[in-house]
């Protein structure tokens, strides 16, 4: 049994009318759970349909980093917490995090919006700390590793209540160091698997202690070779497992069963 520990389902890049054919192929190819992750309030709504109508379907809720400007704060966060009060079948907070990489939207300059994005975050972990839940975090820069290391002060504050997976892993291995000396995790995905791979993240992924990291793909995003530029679905976790297998000199079956039990953990399942 493979988890996608991070896709998108309610995504404009999928019909909704798709998703259970969606699900389906994941399933088919031994994808027999999955974590979607809304990024803004407009997805809630079907985020909690699509939980209720599919029990192999766990879902999380979160502001990205990218879509703070376009939310209204403390309301947001008010409803966040409602419905993390009132749903059990929201399992994490996220995707959030920090996004240094896209430009600063119009009439923001960076400094107010990179304090936006860090106070939104601070309230995503707040509520994870209230709620008992974990968090899906986001990072991105366009040279260097400020947002990562943002990222990771703010987690430092909040790390003897919640666990935070550091998603879409492509840095070096002593950054992952510090983020499992967290207890944090991190994840691998279709990244790994390009003609030219991020070649810290592949010596991290060698190296990786069992259960320190989860497996995903970030639907409809970031689809792994053969099908680079393609639209991404979770059933493409089983292309990234079988090359992650390789690298790291174990049977798909054990890599399965040991990041199943990881991502289990990790939702609290």
């Amino acid at each position: 049994m493979l988890i996608d520990s991070h896709c998108h389902l309610i995504s404009y890049r999928y019909q909704a009318d798709e998703i259970e054919s969606i699900i389906k192929r994941g399933l088919e190819h031994k994808v027999t759970q999955l974590l979607s992750l809304a990024t803004e309030p407009s997805e809630y709504q079907a985020h909690l349909n699509l939980a209720i109508d599919h029990p192999e379907v766990f879902i999380g809720l979160g502001i990205h980093p990218c879509a703070v400007h376009e939310v209204n704060y403390p309301q947001a966060i008010n409803e966040l917490d409602e419905l993390l009060s009132t749903h059990k079948t929201i399992k994490v907070l996220g995707e959030t995090g920090l996004d240094y990489y896209h430009p600063s939207p119009k009439n923001w300059n960076d400094n107010d919006y990179r304090d936006c994005q860090k106070n939104s975050l601070i309230e995503h972990f707040e509520l994870a700390k209230k709620h008992k839940k974990n968090i899906v975090l986001h990072t991105r820069d366009q040279q260097g590793k400020h947002s990562l290391n943002d990222c990771l002060a703010i987690y430092q504050e909040y790390a003897d209540d919640v666990q935070a997976v550091f998603h879409c892993w492509s840095h070096h291995l002593d950054w992952a160091k510090k983020i499992w000396d967290l207890g944090g995790l991190i994840s691998f995905g279709g990244v790994l698997t390009f003609k030219k791979p991020p070649l810290d993240a592949i010596e991290v992924c060698k190296q990786a202690p069992q259960g320190s990291f989860m497996l995903e793909t970030d639907a409809p995003y970031l689809a792994p070779t053969p099908h680079r530029g393609q639209r991404c679905e979770p059933w493409m976790t089983r292309l990234s497992a079988n090359f992650i297998a390789e690298l790291r000199q174990e049977s798909l079956e054990e890599l399965a069963t040991h990041t199943t039990k990881t991502t289990h953990q990790f939702l609290n399942l």
